[in-house]
C-alpha cells in the first residue's frame, strides 16, 4: 500500500475505477467501502472512486482464458500472423492482470470511445528500478519546460533552456524517445547507474573512426518499434518490410563492431545467437 500511495500521490488520478469480482448479491466487505480505501491509500476527497461489481454473466466470461485472449487481442488490435496469444505480446502474468486490464478498457470504451482505438502495450513500473518524478518536479527543475499560455507547439526561453531541449539530438528515433525517457524517469538502482556509465566512458574512449562508422549505421535505422506494431497489426507495406531489412542489416554490423572493439561494457544486453536465429529463421 505504500508504493501505491506514493503513486497516486505523484500521479494523482482523475478517477478511480475498482472492481469487485463477486456476485451483485453479495455486499462488499467493509474494507472495499469508499472512505476505507481513501483512508488506505490517502485518495483526496476531490478524486471521485467508483466501485462495480460485474455481474454473474461478466465473471463467467472471463473466467475462461480463451474469451480473455480474445478480447484483449481486440482491444490493442493485435492481428499478428506469428502470436496468437496476447499475454505474451503485453507481458501479462496472471489472471488477474488480464482481468484488470480488460475491465479498464471497457470502462474507457463506455466513457471515451475514440481512446479506445489507441490502446498501446503497457510498461508496468516498478519502485526499485525506476523513480517517479511528479509534473510539479519536473518543472520546477527544469527538466521539463511548462505548458505556455498558447500551448505546447509555442517556444519560449524555458522551453529552449529545459533539460530536455537541451540533450534532445539523437541519431535514431528510438534514441530521441530513450533519451527523454531516461531523463524524467531516472534509474533508481546504483549498479544500473554505475554499468550505465561504465558503457558510456568506453564507447567514449573508443577510436575516432570507429564511432564514426557507428553514428553512420545508426543512420540507416527506421523506427523500429512502430514498424513491429505495423507487422502486428498486419497493417506492414513493402516499404516497411524494406526498412526493416535495412535496419536489421544495420544492427548486424554493429554487433560485428562490438565484438572487434572486445570491450566487455560494450557487449549487447542481448542474446545475439536467440537474435540471428529470429533474424534469419534457423
Amino acid at each position: 500500500p505504500s508504493h501505491d500511495r506514493q503513486f497516486l500521490s505523484v500521479f494523482s488520478p482523475r478517477e478511480i475505477i475498482i472492481y469487485i469480482m463477486a456476485p451483485t448479491a453479495i455486499t462488499p466487505p467493509p474494507t472495499f467501502q469508499e472512505e476505507s480505501i481513501r483512508r488506505q491509500f490517502a485518495i483526496s476527497q476531490h478524486i471521485p472512486i467508483f466501485i462495480r461489481q460485474p455481474d454473474t454473466q461478466q465473471i463467467t466470461l472471463l473466467s475462461t482464458p480463451l474469451a480473455r485472449q480474445e478480447r484483449l487481442t481486440k482491444i490493442f488490435s493485435i492481428r499478428s500472423l506469428f502470436s496468437t496469444n496476447p499475454n505474451i505480446y503485453l507481458g501479462l502474468k496472471n489472471v488477474l492482470e488480464e482481468q484488470a486490464l480488460i475491465f479498464l478498457a471497457q470502462y474507457t470504451e463506455e466513457h471515451i470511445s475514440s481512446s479506445f482505438q489507441s490502446f498501446k502495450k503497457n510498461h508496468p513500473w516498478h519502485q526499485s528500478k525506476q523513480l517517479i518524478l511528479g509534473n510539479n518536479a519536473l518543472s520546477q527543475l527544469q527538466i521539463v519546460a511548462p505548458q505556455q499560455p498558447n500551448g505546447f507547439g509555442t517556444q519560449s526561453t524555458s522551453q529552449i533552456n529545459s533539460i530536455v531541449s537541451i540533450f534532445k539530438e539523437a541519431i535514431t528515433p528510438m534514441g530521441k524517445r530513450a533519451i527523454r525517457d531516461r531523463i524524467v524517469r531516472p534509474l533508481a538502482n546504483p549498479q544500473h547507474i554505475l554499468d550505465r556509465l561504465n558503457r558510456l566512458e568506453a564507447y567514449s574512449d573508443l577510436q575516432k573512426s570507429i564511432k564514426s562508422t557507428v553514428e553512420t549505421r545508426l543512420r540507416f535505422f527506421y523506427d523500429i518499434p512502430r514498424l513491429h506494431r505495423r507487422l502486428q497489426c498486419c497493417t506492414v507495406t513493402a516499404d516497411d518490410i524494406q526498412h526493416l531489412n535495412q535496419s536489421y542489416s544495420a544492427i548486424n554490423i554493429l554487433l560485428q563492431i562490438s565484438e572487434l572493439t572486445e570491450n566487455p561494457q560494450l557487449r549487447p544486453t542481448f542474446d545475439t545467437k536467440q537474435w540471428q536465429s529470429i533474424v534469419t529463421g534457423k
